[in-house]
């Protein structure tokens, strides 16, 4: 779905989902004010809905007026999902490739390379990276990946508390390993290591337990 359909969400004419992490998020919320007056709901299930591009946006906090040239520091409204090794852009019509080398979510800074250029309006900078699927209460969003979609559905539909809740993991074989490369496709009956250290201890012994398999009664 983009802007080009019924549901015209693109406020910015980028042609991209741009969904804010932190703040207001206002495509996000158009794209469903849009979508729920055209369309109804059927499942207590997410729906799932394809897009051409989604990326994940964060602003910069709003007590910064400027960026010194070499800076490596980032003060942003809000810093979730975002790890060391994301490849990032920031930047507002013209973008620098960065990588994030820290993250600190006290403060919502985070520590990039290379060193920046100066910016001395910042406003509209803001700090970007591209996704392949998302999953909120209400939908599961997700991008064509290279032709890798159904995997993508499906990883994004495990995340959700209806089958299993299941967290992103740094094992490259599994169907929710954090990139979701193409091909991989497996769960395992065997404790796999979480990306997010904020998910130990929040699992049971393997996936296959995790999983729910409590009757949905409205669909599958």
């Amino acid at each position: 779905m983009d802007d080009t359909c019924a549901v015209q969400f693109d406020l910015n004419r980028n042609g991209i989902l741009d969904y804010y992490y932190a703040g207001t998020n206002e495509e996000f919320d158009k794209f469903c004010e849009l979508y729920n007056a055209r369309f109804s709901k059927t499942t207590n299930c997410p729906q799932v809905v394809q897009f051409r591009l989604l990326i994940a946006a964060y602003r910069l906090d709003p007590s910064v007026n400027n960026i010194r040239k070499g800076a490596t520091e980032i003060k942003l409204e809000g810093v979730t999902n975002l790890k060391s090794g994301n490849k990032c852009l920031f930047g507002k019509n013209k973008y620098e490739e960065i990588e994030i080398v820290s993250v600190n979510t006290t403060t919502n800074t985070v520590t990039v390379k290379p060193p920046l250029a100066a910016y001395d309006n910042t406003d509209g900078i803001r700090l970007v990276r591209g996704l392949s699927g998302l999953a909120t209460s209400s939908f599961l969003l997700v991008t064509n990946d290279g032709g890798d979609c159904a995997n993508v559905i499906g990883h994004e539909i495990l995340h959700t508390n209806n089958f299993g809740h299941l967290r992103d993991v740094k094992e490259g074989d599994n169907l929710m390993h954090y990139k979701r490369s193409p091909g991989t496709n497996m769960l395992r009956f065997r404790k796999q290591t979480f990306y997010k250290e904020e998910d130990d201890g929040l699992s049971g012994f393997d996936q296959w337990s995790d999983i729910n398999r409590v009757e949905i009664t409205e669909g599958e």
